[in-house]
């Protein structure tokens, strides 16, 4: 699809054992160098629809699920894993 779609997910759930796609965009210049206007990193991109594909939305803080990807961000933030062990409290580490 081309446009502004950068990836997307097939919405799937830990207990599922139904393999899921993520599909990125053949029309974004995919770079794993430097961050420039027109190269994208796709290790924000594939941790955000990850997090598509374990059904989360995207939320209108600054974090992994915002809809706008910050190239700087490959990992949830505290708030977003609180919401992550909420639906998957088996997968929540010891104290």
């Amino acid at each position: 699809k081309e446009g502004n779609t950068l990836a997307m997910a097939e919405v799937l759930s830990l207990r599922d054992t139904h393999p899921r796609d993520i599909w990125f965009s053949p029309f974004v210049d995919w770079s794993e160098g430097p961050v420039t206007d027109s190269a994208i990193n796709p290790l924000p991109v594939g941790a955000h629809e990850v997090g598509h594909a374990l059904g989360f939305g995207h939320n209108n803080k600054l974090g992994l699920m915002s809809p706008t990807i910050n190239r700087l961000i490959t990992t949830p933030t505290a708030a977003e894993m609180e919401v992550f062990w909420d639906e998957y409290p088996e997968w929540r580490p010891e104290p």
